[in-house]
């Protein structure tokens, strides 16, 4: 005998479904049954043939608007004119160094300011809400184009699906494994919009500075003095300088360093005149000294004697009276005489002058411990050097800043090797007569020239060496060699020590001297130039605008993709199903679904999905011409036997179902991060305030 199928009592509720019975119950179900123990028997049975239809007629049905190609192509488009205006700004940004050029970022006009920092988050949050418009609409049609397959689909590919309320970052991965494609492409896209593009776009541009150059040219250009004008400008005015920019701190002058000077040049009609952080580059030549130190020999003259001599090895022999009033000494003798300097190297017969002698000085460091026994005489430490010092000139490549005319040491490029400054360019002698005896040489025996008060005057630095525990007074030049060092001068006993110190000397005063030869001349060799200056401006990262662009192309494809799943994908139905009086009318017109699943219209969805599990079902038509009346029907191929399963819970069961988001313990949580938001900025600006700023 055929076993009987598995039956359970009806809900007293299967009864209460307003419309003839005729139409609830199978055939050879009676009223009677309705008060009675009537039994739901989950017997599957034959579904009634479906008619063939044209499956280019069933495409045709109906689909939202967003999934119609028209406007998937113009989002297409729209993805892509996007993606090419953020091109053309990252070009022009590239071209121009960035767009809306200003000389501070205050001055950006308003309107690029506005559009840079409110247009980008605009066109986002646009585009975001129609993509949303198609991502919502794909996920809510994708069970209906399973209902509407010929062979229909399984029920939990079909009637339930969720994909609307599935977490987004899912929802593309469940969907590849179900090959819903186009919740694939929609899904795949809403994830890179929401989470990739939308972020990443408020770092395509940004305000910042531009270093921008522009051809200049050169109207003015600097050279020295001829040499005949030369001796009556090298005054004590350049010692002058020499003291406030070595004790006082004074800006060197123009064109002028502590090393070197270089020859000055102005441009006319500067491009860049109104910008800010304006630099010149040009060729122009540098002009430096060197000094060539090397031991001297030396000896006591006698033995009781404070008398020294030093002999430089190449002929000149000079005496120096080394009184020791103090336990250091430092001495500058210099080759010329002159009634300012006490001690000096020319002789005719022991230091007669040379092509060399006469540029050479001695540099003497002496120290000693004082006694208050006079009758013995104290020993003495020496420290001698006989130094020469040579001039140079190159021509450089440079650039100078507007503001104070200096150079920048880290730009200077040689161009040629350096060559020696000849005494027909530069009176060397003049300048180191002015550095060693503090006063300038005059033209010719006798000639008195008549200066301002300062420039008739010798420098006086002791008062600056009065913690040096040197004898004073001193030479000329050691007061200049210990400039900014008012301490005990013991380093000096070191030759190096010693030989720096006087070579930093020799070269900040010669760049002064340079200074104070210039004269201007019209008559520009070399009149090409390069002027650079800052601008503040809207840059455009051309890093992450090329992210984004790579984004919105991939965007690009996978709309593309969508509109061809779209296009594959059948729809059966005629109207929107967007009502629950719509969908009501579907699953009334389907009296055999109805049958399945009125006993269990208090399960909940995961009863469900255990207890049709693996059966198919699809959309229909009804047997009349009517071609409005759709109904769901379940597919007669599930052979598989239900009497294993039972929803055993009372009919009168119900549990409330709530969102998650929606629960008492989400919103706790949310309301603890948010107070915890609020205590950690408020601790920030605290601390902040607190520290001016700096915290």
């Amino acid at each position: 005998m055929a076993s009987q199928p598995e039956c359970e009592p009806l809900s007293p509720n299967d009864y209460g479904i307003r419309r003839p019975l005729q139409s609830q119950f199978s055939q050879g179900s009676s009223l009677e049954g309705a008060n009675s123990n009537s039994l739901w028997c989950r017997q599957p049975r034959r579904a009634p043939s479906l008619r063939e239809n044209n499956n280019n007629v069933l495409r045709k049905g109906w689909k939202p608007l967003s999934m119609e190609p028209a406007i998937l192509v113009l989002l297409t488009l729209l993805t892509l004119l996007i993606a090419g205006g953020i091109e053309v700004l990252a070009h022009l940004s590239k071209s121009k160094g960035a767009l809306a050029l200003s000389r501070t970022q205050d001055e950006i006009p308003q309107y690029a300011m506005l559009s840079y920092l409110y247009a980008p988050n605009i066109v986002a949050v646009l585009y975001s809400l129609m993509w949303s418009w198609v991502d919502l609409d794909v996920k809510r049609m994708q069970p209906w184009f399973e209902l509407s397959k010929p062979g229909g689909a399984t029920a939990e590919n079909s009637l339930f699906l969720d994909y609307p309320y599935d977490f987004i970052a899912t929802v593309p991965i469940k969907a590849a494994k179900r090959r819903h494609w186009p919740v694939f492409f929609a899904g795949t896209v809403t994830v890179v919009i929401f989470w990739l593009i939308t972020p990443l776009q408020s770092s395509i541009m940004g305000t910042g500075f531009v270093n921008r150059t522009e051809p200049a040219i050169i109207a003015t250009r600097s050279s020295m003095v001829p040499l005949s004008n030369q001796s009556a400008l090298l005054t004590n005015e350049i010692l002058n300088t020499g003291y406030a920019t070595g004790w006082l701190g004074q800006n060197f002058p123009p064109f002028t360093t502590a090393d070197y000077a270089i020859l000055p040049f102005y441009i006319d009609n500067d491009p860049g005149a109104s910008q800010q952080q304006l630099n010149w580059t040009a060729v122009t030549t540098k002009l430096w000294t060197e000094l060539d130190c090397w031991p001297a020999a030396y000896q006591r003259q006698y033995p009781a004697t404070t008398e020294w001599n030093f002999q430089n090895g190449q002929g000149c022999n000079a005496t120096v009276s080394l009184n020791l009033d103090s336990n250091l000494a430092m001495y500058y003798v210099g080759y010329h005489t002159s009634p300012y300097e006490d001690f000096h190297l020319a002789n005719s017969v022991y230091c007669p002058a040379t092509e060399n002698s006469t540029h050479q000085f001695l540099a003497i460091w002496a120290s000693t411990t004082l006694s208050s026994n006079f009758s013995v005489t104290p020993e003495v430490n020496v420290t001698a050097l006989f130094c020469q010092p040579s001039y140079y000139k190159q021509q450089v490549v440079v650039s100078i800043t507007t503001d104070d005319y200096k150079s920048q040491n880290t730009s200077i490029q040689p161009i040629s090797p350096r060559e020696p400054l000849t005494e027909k360019e530069f009176n060397s002698t003049s300048f180191e007569f002015l550095i060693a005896t503090g006063m300038p040489m005059e033209e010719a025996p006798g000639l008195i020239i008549t200066r301002d008060y300062p420039f008739e005057r010798v420098v006086e630095i002791e008062p600056r060496l009065n913690r040096t525990d040197l004898n004073l007074p001193v030479s000329n030049m050691v007061g200049y060699a210990l400039a900014g060092r008012n301490e005990p001068a013991t380093p000096y006993r070191d030759p190096n020590a010693l030989h720096e110190a006087f070579n930093r000397a020799h070269k900040y005063l010669f760049a002064i001297a340079v200074n104070k030869l210039l004269i201007n001349e019209t008559d520009v060799g070399n009149s090409t130039a390069v002027s650079s200056f800052q601008q503040s401006g809207i840059i455009v990262s051309r890093l992450f605008s090329a992210i984004v662009e790579g984004l919105l192309l991939f965007v690009a494809i996978f709309i593309v993709s969508l509109l061809w799943a779209c296009h594959k994908s059948t729809s059966y139905l005629n109207a929107n199903p967007s009502s629950i009086s719509r969908l009501a009318a579907i699953f009334r017109n389907g009296s055999d679904a109805n049958k399945l699943f009125r006993p269990v219209d208090h399960a909940d969805e995961k009863s469900l999905q255990e207890l049709f599990q693996g059966d198919k079902f699809r959309l229909a038509r009804s047997d009349n011409n009517d071609p409005k009346s759709l109904y769901i029907e379940k597919m007669d191929d599930s052979e598989q036997s239900h009497s294993d399963k039972r929803f055993d819970k009372p009919t009168g069961y119900y549990e409330p179902i709530r969102p998650a988001v929606l629960r008492r313990e989400v919103g706790l949580l949310f309301a603890v991060m948010q107070i915890g938001a609020l205590v950690g900025i408020s601790y920030l600006k605290t601390q902040s305030d607190k520290e001016n700023g700096e915290f």
